[in-house]
């Protein structure tokens, strides 16, 4: 993998080949169908205390040997990480797990169906979506284009700089001085 920029710059001219949802960096990573009638979890393990607090997580199973404590010694064994992931987390709800995977540190989500994602309060109560109505199917809620806002009103991400007010009354007066 690319280590130093002049690695990364090389890189960008590889063609990648298909992983299916595993990613071409060191992380294990991986979508989960979890106990429940269409319920999935995304996970991401990044580094070795992520490993470790996922194995304990699942109460050290035996196949969690040391050579997987290392992200080489998991690169090597991905497809059977896989395989025992996938058993384990079928056998786990979904809320329990996303809940227990964050509180080690863990990168985790539920997999949300695209026709959900409009129940989910959070998008909604942060102004997510607009409800505009659409010629065939009427009213629906739609992702709108806003700026993100905050309660007291729009986020200024386009900010003058503290110094560039300076700058300009500076400039003015070295042209009025002329």
């Amino acid at each position: 993998m690319p280590r130093d920029s002049g690695d990364r710059i090389r890189s960008l001219w590889i063609t990648l080949s298909r992983r299916g949802n595993r990613g071409h960096g060191d992380s294990i990573q991986n979508l989960y169908r979890c106990a429940g009638d269409d319920d999935w979890i995304a996970v991401t393990i990044r580094n070795d205390d992520q490993w470790a607090a996922l194995v304990e997580l699942m109460g050290r199973p035996a196949w969690c040997t040391e050579d997987l404590a290392t992200v080489i010694g998991r690169r090597e064994h991905a497809d059977n990480i896989d395989r025992r992931l996938q058993d384990w987390f079928a056998g786990q709800p979904l809320a329990n797990s996303v809940e227990g995977l964050a509180a080690a540190g863990v990168p985790a989500a539920p997999v949300v169906s695209p026709s959900l994602v409009t129940e989910n309060r959070q998008l909604r109560d942060r102004g997510f979506f607009e409800k505009l109505d659409h010629s065939s199917i009427g009213s629906a809620l739609y992702p709108c284009r806003r700026l993100p806002c905050s309660p007291s009103g729009p986020l200024l991400l386009f900010r003058r700089r503290p110094w560039a007010s300076t700058m300009v009354s500076t400039a003015r007066s070295l042209r009025a001085d002329r």
